[in-house]
C-alpha cells in the first residue's frame, strides 16, 4: 500500500518537474523579457518555489518508493514537514488561481462604497469624448466602471497606453464605431477564466492570460500528431460521450493551435491578427526594418515575412479549399509559425497601442467584406445598431465545423472565420428582414455560432444602452456592471 502511495505521489510531481523544464528548453531568447513583465518578480519566485518543491518531493517519493520505508519518513525531519505542508499550501493557492474561473474564496470584492469608487474613477483617464457626448452622469459613471474592469487585469499595461485615448485614437483613424472596441474590451475583461480579475501574485496576467500562455507553447509534437488529428476527426468522442460532452471534448482538442483567443480584445491569432496584419501591411512599422532593434518586434517581422504568403489563404474563411499542409510544409515552417505565435501573443498582451491598433483594423477588414457581400447601398441602408450587431455576433466559433480540420493544424480558421461567411450568406439570403425587421436581425439557426448570437448580443446590448443611451432592439441587456464593481471596490483596499 506504501508503494503505491509512493507511486501516484511520484507520477503526480513528475509532470509537475518535467513540464516546466520542456517549456523552459523550448523558449525563444525574445520570449525572456516578455515573460518577466507578465509574470513579475513575484510570479517567478512562486512558480520557482513551486518547481523547486516538486523536485525535491519527487526526489524524495522517487527514493521512497525503490526502498519502501515507513510513509512517517516522508515528513521527517520537523524541517520537511514544515517545507512539504508549505509547499501544499501554495500549490493550492496557485493552482486555484490558475485553472479555475473562479477562485475557491470567491471573486475577490472589497468594503469600498459606491462613492469611493465614483471618486477614484473621477480622479481617472476621462471618457472618450466620442463616447462621453450628451452622458447623463451615471451613464458616465458607467462607461468608466467598464473600462476600469478592463484596466484592472494588467495595469502596467495601460499606465503606457490609457485606455479612453487610445481607443478615441483608433476609432477615428479607421472610422471604427467605438462602441465595438467598448464592448469587445469590456466583455473579454471577465469572459471565460477572467471572471475573478488578476491573478495576486502575477504582475499583469488573468488566468486565462495564463492559459493562452500555455497554449501558444504547446510541443510541435502535439499539435501535429496523427492521434490528435484522429480523435478530432473519427468521431470519437462524440460516440463514447455522446453529442454535448462529446463535442465539447472535440472543440477543446482542435481549438488547441496556436490560433489563440488574446486579450483585451479576444482577437485570435492568426484568424484574425495575421489576416489584418497581411491585408494592411502599410499600418505595421513593425514590419519595417528600421523598426526591429527591439528582440520581440525583430521575432515578429522575421517570423512574419516568412510565413506570409501561406500560413493563412484568402479569404480565411474559405478553411477547406486549400490543400492540407503536408509534413514537408511544417518541417519547413514550424519554427516560423511559432516563433510568429508567440511573438504577436506578447505584443497583443503587452501593447494596449498594437493591440487596438489590430482590433480595429479587425473591425475594418469585416465591416468591407459585409460591404463587398451585402453591396454597398443595402450597407449603407443599415443602422448603426444592425451594423454592431453583425459584426459583434462573430465573435465565437461556427459550431457544424467542430470534427473537421481545416488546412494548417497551427490554425483554427475553420472554426474562427468560417462564422463571417456563415452570417454573410444568411444576410444575403434575407435581406428584406435585414432591412425592414422591428427588431435587430440576426440568423434564424443562430445557435450555429455557440453564445455568439445569443449572451454575447445580450452583452453587447448592455454596453450599447450604456454608450448610446438605449439597449439594442430585441436584446434584454445583461446586468454585468455590480459584478466590475465589486471586482474594482477591492483594488481600493
Amino acid at each position: 500500500m506504501q508503494r503505491a502511495l509512493y507511486l501516484i505521489a511520484t507520477l503526480i510531481l513528475l509532470p509537475m518537474v518535467v513540464g516546466p523544464l520542456m517549456l523552459a528548453f523550448g523558449l525563444e531568447r525574445f520570449e525572456l523579457r516578455p515573460i518577466a513583465q507578465l509574470m513579475g518578480w513575484t510570479g517567478v519566485l512562486v512558480f520557482g518555489f513551486l518547481w523547486c518543491g516538486a523536485l525535491w518531493l519527487s526526489l524524495r517519493t522517487t527514493r521512497a518508493l525503490l526502498s519502501g520505508p515507513p510513509l512517517s519518513s516522508l515528513f521527517q525531519p520537523r524541517g520537511a514537514l514544515v517545507l512539504i505542508v508549505a509547499w501544499l499550501l501554495v500549490a493550492i493557492w496557485a493552482a486555484q488561481w490558475l485553472l479555475l474561473s473562479a477562485p475557491l474564496n470567491g471573486v475577490l470584492q472589497g468594503s469600498a462604497d459606491t462613492a469611493q469608487l465614483r471618486a477614484a474613477l473621477n480622479r481617472s483617464e476621462p471618457v472618450a469624448a466620442a463616447l462621453a457626448a450628451n452622458k447623463t452622469p451615471e451613464q458616465l459613471y458607467a462607461l468608466q466602471v467598464m473600462a476600469a474592469r478592463v484596466r484592472v487585469d494588467k495595469p502596467p499595461v495601460f499606465a503606457e497606453h490609457p485606455f479612453w485615448s487610445t481607443l478615441q485614437r483608433y476609432s477615428d483613424k479607421y472610422a471604427v464605431d467605438p462602441r465595438l472596441l467598448l464592448y469587445w474590451a469590456y466583455s473579454n475583461s471577465f469572459w471565460g477564466e477572467a471572471e475573478a480579475g488578476r491573478v495576486p501574485f502575477l504582475r499583469a496576467m488573468t488566468p486565462e492570460t495564463f492559459r493562452d500562455f500555455v497554449q501558444v507553447h504547446l510541443p510541435a509534437w502535439f499539435i501535429e500528431a496523427g492521434w490528435r488529428r484522429w480523435l478530432i476527426e473519427s468521431g470519437f468522442f462524440r460516440r463514447t460521450f455522446g453529442d454535448g460532452l462529446g463535442t465539447k471534448l472535440t472543440y477543446a482538442v482542435q481549438k488547441a493551435t496556436y490560433d489563440v483567443s488574446m486579450e483585451p480584445y479576444e482577437t485570435e491569432l492568426y484568424s484574425d491578427l495575421f489576416v489584418v496584419v497581411r491585408k494592411y501591411e502599410s499600418e505595421f512599422p513593425e514590419l519595417s526594418q528600421a523598426q526591429t532593434a527591439d528582440p520581440l518586434r525583430a521575432a515578429f517581422r522575421r517570423s512574419y515575412l516568412r510565413i506570409r504568403a501561406d500560413a493563412v489563404v484568402d479569404p480565411c474563411e474559405n478553411a477547406y479549399e486549400p490543400p492540407r499542409r503536408t509534413a514537408e510544409y511544417y518541417a519547413a515552417s514550424r519554427d516560423d509559425l511559432i516563433a510568429f505565435a508567440r511573438a504577436a501573443f506578447y505584443l497583443f498582451e503587452l501593447d494596449f497601442d498594437f493591440a487596438t491598433r489590430v482590433q480595429a483594423l479587425v473591425a475594418r477588414h469585416l465591416e468591407e467584406s459585409f460591404r463587398q457581400s451585402l453591396g454597398e447601398a443595402t450597407w449603407a441602408q443599415l443602422s448603426a445598431e444592425q451594423r454592431a450587431t453583425l459584426l459583434g455576433m462573430l465573435t465565437d466559433i461556427y459550431m457544424p465545423n467542430i470534427g473537421h480540420l481545416g488546412y494548417n493544424v497551427y490554425t483554427a480558421v475553420e472554426l474562427q472565420c468560417t462564422p463571417l461567411s456563415f452570417v454573410q450568406a444568411e444576410a444575403s439570403r434575407d435581406v428584406d428582414a435585414l432591412l425592414h425587421a422591428t427588431k435587430l436581425w440576426r440568423p434564424a439557426n443562430y445557435e450555429v455560432l455557440w453564445s455568439g448570437a445569443g449572451n454575447r448580443l445580450r452583452l453587447l446590448s448592455e454596453v450599447w444602452s450604456v454608450a448610446a443611451g438605449a439597449p439594442l432592439a430585441g436584446f434584454n441587456p445583461t446586468e454585468t456592471l455590480a459584478d466590475a464593481e465589486k471586482l474594482l471596490a477591492h483594488e481600493l483596499d
